[in-house]
């Protein structure tokens, strides 16, 4: 979640801003676009950790300057209602969609490894 957050807030606030110029509309279009898995892998862990949406906002606007700081504002174990697996496909989804998302713009990151088979009972 950590990774999630810092990558959605140096997207957001670092490189939207250098990208909303003349002549990089094609940059001004594809960041945005990254930031909506971004954020969505964001809210999926704060939903796996029992975070509500009062939490969340909390987290996205107080600065937290290292994982060890933000380690200790948020719970460390999945809710007992969590549905773990169906978490973790619904995340590795996003990963995938965040990959093909920046593709244009920075390249193919092989993001999510490749889809697993499914294996059928």
């Amino acid at each position: 979640m950590y990774a999630y957050l810092a990558t959605y807030r140096v997207w957001s606030d670092n490189l939207l801003p250098l990208v909303e110029r003349p002549g990089l509309e094609r940059d001004g279009l594809a960041v945005p676009e990254a930031l909506a898995p971004l954020w969505s892998l964001v809210e999926l862990c704060a939903n796996v950790l029992g975070l509500d949406g009062y939490d969340i906002d909390q987290l996205r606007n107080t600065r937290v300057k290292d994982h060890a700081q933000f380690m200790k504002r948020i719970p460390r174990l999945p809710t007992r209602a969590a549905d773990l697996e169906h978490s973790q496909e619904r995340r590795l989804r996003l990963v995938r969609d965040l990959d093909t998302t920046v593709e244009d713009f920075c390249g193919r990151l092989d993001l999510g490894g490749a889809v697993p088979a499914r294996v059928s009972m």
